[in-house]
């Protein structure tokens, strides 16, 4: 047997410490769900959350503000690793000089690196940092403000513009266009719209390096998921007191974060669980019934990974099936994946494919700032009507064979990619369910994969072993196709994680 040249042993490693570190983050995520779901105390989740980026991400000291306002200041909440004689008495003005980079985080709604730290003019030099990392924490953003404030200024940035969050586009307030930047601010934080009001502050005295790109990737995700909590909390909070029609849609948030816990306590786990957890997240047994019969298998690339395929039933003789594949791999794909799973359960549609996917897509624009992207391919059968609607989201094309002629034509995607841009530009597509025909979806880690000789297997290939497979099973199918794949790979590593589902039609 051939021995691993040395550094691919080493990006090995290093693949399993990031693992191990996203992991551990993730670990925070659930807590603050658990406290969450537990007690109505804020103060408890915010202590929770310091805690386990302190434990898990070993930044030495850590402060939470919160804006105050009426203050126009920002003040500390809560802290960690800071004398409290230091940290109880700071106020950082939210203005545009003496605010500093603080504040700018704020404003410009994304972390802010600061290095070296001017101990006279930066409103933290009190604490004598080197260098600091701010995350702002962000909630949900759910009316526009020229809606909210009935504006017709249409020259405003801000007017209709994607972004939600006004306060951060730069000219916006143009009913106030006459005010300096620092009372445009001060307008900003007194709005109902406003909805960034806290912030992370951290740094590491004893470490020559603060922060790597991965931390900072991780600690904004986990701030856009603490965004998120916290959103759902108040929200809680306030349908408590609501109406016997909001009570129906607490019922719902309840169920949506309970999914959310299910989720990260399946994350939640050590390396060796990492392959059991993305598993975990596939369906165990598919339906069959007379009408249908199918089969999915799912080769990943590595331990963990990010495609994702379904079918469930959605209402009665109506399924929803899909494939999915979020960019990249290891456990931020994975992360990205288990969160597209619980979006779609929570935002089927029985009637159009269209708008669930332009739903997940706001989600992922607006609340998972990654790097990564999704293509998907989502249909909805409806055995009743014998009526197939579908959308496809920058997704590979599928094969359609007719069994008895064993001709083959495609679908292609007519959108792009989800996760990216804010119009997916998918569409609702109508065909019939024709009997005795089968689909084949896959992800491109099958129709890409090289061989020794970098050679890809190639959608031409695929297509031409699923035809003379087309009258076996789907279980069979499905077995003679990955051995072949398999055969023409060789001993080429697996470079994508590789899905594959066949559906025939009775």
């Amino acid at each position: 047997m051939t021995q691993k040249p040395a550094t691919e042993i080493d990006l090995l490693r290093q693949q399993n410490e990031q693992l191990k570190s996203q992991l551990m983050a993730t670990s925070v995520i659930t807590e603050i769900t658990k406290v969450m779901m537990s007690t109505p105390d804020l103060a408890s989740v915010f202590r929770t959350m310091m805690l386990g980026i302190h434990d898990t991400m070993e930044f030495e000291r850590i402060i939470l503000f919160k804006v105050d306002p009426e203050g126009f200041v920002l003040r500390p909440v809560t802290w960690t690793g800071i004398p409290d004689a230091l940290v109880k008495d700071l106020a950082v003005p939210l203005s545009f000089i003496e605010g500093g980079d603080i504040a700018d985080t704020i404003f410009l709604n994304r972390p802010i690196f600061v290095d070296p730290v001017s101990a006279k003019d930066d409103p933290m030099g009190s604490l004598s940092p080197r260098s600091y990392l701010t995350i702002p924490i962000v909630t949900k953003s759910y009316t526009r403000c020229h809606e909210f404030h009935n504006c017709t200024i249409k020259e405003c940035p801000a007017y209709n513009n994607p972004n939600p969050y006004c306060w951060t586009i730069q000219g916006s307030n143009q009913r106030h266009s006459h005010v300096s930047e620092d009372e445009r601010r001060r307008l900003c934080v007194l709005c109902p719209l406003f909805k960034c009001n806290h912030v992370l502050w951290m740094d590491r005295p004893s470490s020559e390096t603060l922060a790597t790109s991965e931390d900072i990737t991780v600690l904004s995700t986990l701030a856009s998921q603490a965004g998120l909590i916290l959103d759902n909390f108040q929200t809680y909070e306030d349908l408590k007191k609501a109406n016997k029609e909001l009570q129906r849609i607490n019922v719902e948030i309840n169920k949506i974060n309970h999914d959310l816990k299910v989720a990260h306590d399946k994350i939640n786990k050590d390396l060796e669980q990492a392959q059991e957890i993305q598993l975990s997240l596939l369906p165990q047994n598919l339906p069959k019934t007379e009408r249908f019969s199918c089969a999915a298998t799912y080769v990943p690339a590595t331990k963990v990974g990010g495609d994702y395929y379904d079918l469930f039933q959605i209402g009665d003789g109506i399924y929803c099936m899909l494939v999915a594949d979020v960019s990249g791999h290891g456990m931020a794909a994975a992360l990205i994946m288990s969160m597209v799973k619980i979006l779609i359960k929570s935002h089927t549609n029985i009637h159009s494919t269209r708008e669930t996917l332009s739903e997940i897509n706001r989600v992922l624009n607006q609340d998972i700032k990654t790097d990564n992207f999704v293509t998907m391919f989502y249909a909805i059968l409806n055995l009743r009507e014998n009526m197939l609607t579908y959308s496809s989201a920058g997704h590979n094309p599928i094969l359609i064979i007719d069994k008895a002629t064993r001709d083959s034509r495609q679908i292609k995607a007519e959108g792009i990619f989800l996760g990216v841009f804010d119009d997916a530009m998918v569409k609702d597509n109508v065909m019939p369910l024709k009997e005795n025909h089968r689909m084949i979806l896959y992800t491109d880690g099958l129709t890409e994969a090289e061989n020794m000789s970098e050679e890809m297997y190639s959608l031409e290939r695929l297509e031409s072993i699923a035809k003379k497979t087309v009258n076996l099973s789907p279980e069979d199918a499905q077995t003679e196709i990955i051995r072949d794949f398999r055969e023409f790979t060789g001993k080429a590593a697996i470079a994508d994680d590789v899905t594959l589902m066949i559906l025939d039609i009775n």
